[in-house]
């Protein structure tokens, strides 16, 4: 075959490759929760529930309730009890009225109210944004139901370094019910399938990175935590039931780049504080949180990926 047949097939691939992942991004911004059922239904805010701006600001307290307690305590134990200061192992329980008003431990005096208040914000706000777009009260409760469980996965993963088994088993039922409603059980199967295949890949690259670190800080490699765990290949299984394929697609490349500038953002920081060369070879950035921002921006907010695009 002549080469400059050899060119012209190589451009039209790329070409080809360009036009999947922009049909990808204007098919999420069609079948979006707030779009979704839009021929049947008119917005349930604006038809019939001027009056009720309460209903969203309601659900989103109890749902941040929630999610509070279930990071403060999942990764300490998986029995549901009364709230516990962790601070340097004070171990007071709290009382609920304190807890729920975010006092101080009355043993040790501590407490950070930085992500408390954090996550009230977060799900009151989200809360409301789905109430005015979602065309029914089932689908905004499936979406805030969805969105503060990536809350919860990505708030312990990133204080804690974890992805817990009972999350992953309710991921698949939360996330694949999702999944299947947005795009139908094929597309949910073959996403799910494409991102832990994907991300065990990537997984063993970090493996080979770990012991990297480990031959040139000189100390063994069981004692350095791994650029990915393999917790990171469950939670892109679990993203990719929800993106669906090939949007699975999108939501890593979309979650590499976020946590590439967190990356960057944390080495100029060290940089500054003149940090840099003592921790840079220890320093462990967890990479579940940016791809689960990643995935709530293509599932609720895939205008901002099509603005950019176009």
């Amino acid at each position: 075959m002549p080469p400059l047949a050899i060119k012209v097939e190589y451009l039209d691939y790329r070409s080809c490759i360009i036009q999947e992942i922009h049909s990808t991004i204007l098919a999420y911004a069609h079948w979006s929760p707030q779009n979704i059922y839009a021929n049947q239904y008119k917005s349930v805010y604006n038809e019939n529930m001027d009056f009720s701006i309460l209903v969203p600001i309601l659900f989103g307290f109890l749902f941040a309730i929630v999610i509070n307690y279930l990071t403060d305590l999942l990764p300490y134990g998986f029995t549901l009890s009364r709230p516990v200061c962790h601070h340097q192992g004070c171990g007071q329980p709290f009382s609920w009225t304190d807890y729920l008003l975010l006092r101080r431990c009355a043993n040790c005096q501590a407490r950070s109210r930085v992500k408390p208040i954090f996550i009230y914000i977060l799900t009151l706000t989200s809360s409301i944004y789905l109430w005015i777009n979602q065309s029914s009260f089932l689908l905004f409760l499936l979406s805030l139901l969805v969105l503060s469980y990536l809350f919860i996965v990505g708030l312990i993963d990133f204080e804690h370094h974890l992805i817990l088994l009972p999350l992953n088993i309710a991921g698949v039922i939360i996330l694949g019910c999702a999944g299947i409603i947005l795009h139908g059980w094929m597309s949910t199967l073959l996403g799910g399938v494409a991102g832990a295949t994907i991300m065990y890949l990537l997984f063993l690259l970090g493996k080979l990175f770990t012991r990297y670190k480990a031959r040139k800080l000189g100390v063994p490699q069981s004692s350095l935590e791994d650029s990915l765990a393999f917790g990171d290949v469950i939670l892109l299984a679990l993203l990719g039931l929800l993106l669906g394929w090939p949007g699975i697609w999108l939501g890593l490349l979309l979650g590499i780049l976020l946590a590439g500038i967190l990356s960057i953002a944390i080495i100029i920081i060290l940089i500054l504080q003149r940090k840099y060369r003592e921790k840079a070879l220890s320093l462990f950035i967890p990479l579940g949180p940016g791809f689960i921002i990643a995935s709530i921006t293509i599932v609720y907010i895939p205008k901002i990926l099509s603005s950019f695009w176009l």
